[in-house]
């Protein structure tokens, strides 16, 4: 038989072995994790809480704004029936002037480059054809004069 101080021995490196003070890390570690997520549960909740509150408060806020806003847009649209029509071009802007005559010049050239692009495709058709023409000639001058 054991001796009664060899249980008590085999208990003490038990309790002070890796394992066991491992584990009670452990424990303790998800102790801490579970208090801190209960605390952040309650801090979200009553977050939530006021900032649904504050978008109460705005909505009404805001609710009475629009109101008078639609007033206000209603009032400006009133007016500007009552003035008269301009003139647009007396009206227009420097800058208005300026990109519309960029824009009618940069379409000029571009009908230029159109058409110098057509005139050369025509010239080169024409060469071709003139070159086709020279070939069948000078064949037809070298049977005639081969036949003679």
């Amino acid at each position: 038989m054991q001796a009664t101080n060899d249980t008590e021995k085999r208990n003490q490196t038990h309790l002070e072995g890796k394992v066991h003070t491992g584990f009670a890390l452990l424990r303790k570690e998800l102790e801490q994790l579970k208090k801190r997520k209960e605390i952040l549960r309650i801090l979200s909740t009553t977050h939530r809480a006021e900032r649904r509150e504050e978008i109460k408060k705005k909505e009404t806020t805001d609710h009475h704004h629009h109101h008078s806003d639609k007033v206000e847009e209603r009032r400006r649209s009133r007016d500007r029936e009552a003035r008269p029509e301009r003139d647009e071009k007396k009206w227009s802007s420097r800058g208005d002037e300026r990109r519309d005559r960029h824009d009618k010049e940069s379409r000029e050239k571009d009908k230029k480059h159109r058409e110098k692009s057509k005139d050369r495709s025509r010239d080169r058709s024409r060469e071709k054809k003139k070159d086709k023409g020279e070939k069948k000639h000078s064949k037809k001058d070298k049977k005639r004069r081969s036949r003679s």
